[in-house]
C-alpha cells in the first residue's frame, strides 16, 4: 500500500511515507459495515512496519465492531513494538 488519497468506505489514506500512516474517517460511522475494511487498511500498516495515526475528528458513532477493529489495531502494533 502506498500514495496519497486512496479511499475505501469512506475510509482516506491521507498519507503514507516515511513509515507513518495517516488515516482520516471521510464517514461518521464505524459499524459492522465498514469495520472490517479499517481491519484490512491498517493490517497493512502492521505489516510494512509502519506508525499509524487515526483521525477520528469526524467520527459521530462507533459500535463494537468498530471498537473491535481498533482494539486489534492496538494489539498489532503493540506486538511489534520491541522498545
Amino acid at each position: 500500500m502506498s500514495g496519497r488519497g486512496e479511499v475505501q468506505d469512506g475510509l482516506q489514506i491521507v498519507d503514507w511515507s516515511n513509515r507513518l500512516l495517516v488515516l482520516t474517517l471521510d464517514c461518521l460511522e464505524i459499524d459492522a459495515a465498514n469495520a472490517g475494511e479499517l481491519r484490512a487498511i491498517t493490517c497493512d500498516a502492521v505489516a510494512a512496519d509502519a506508525d499509524v495515526a487515526l483521525d477520528l475528528s469526524e467520527l459521530q458513532y462507533i459500535d463494537s465492531a468498530g471498537l473491535g477493529a481498533l482494539l486489534a489495531l492496538l494489539r498489532q502494533l503493540n506486538a511489534g513494538d520491541t522498545s
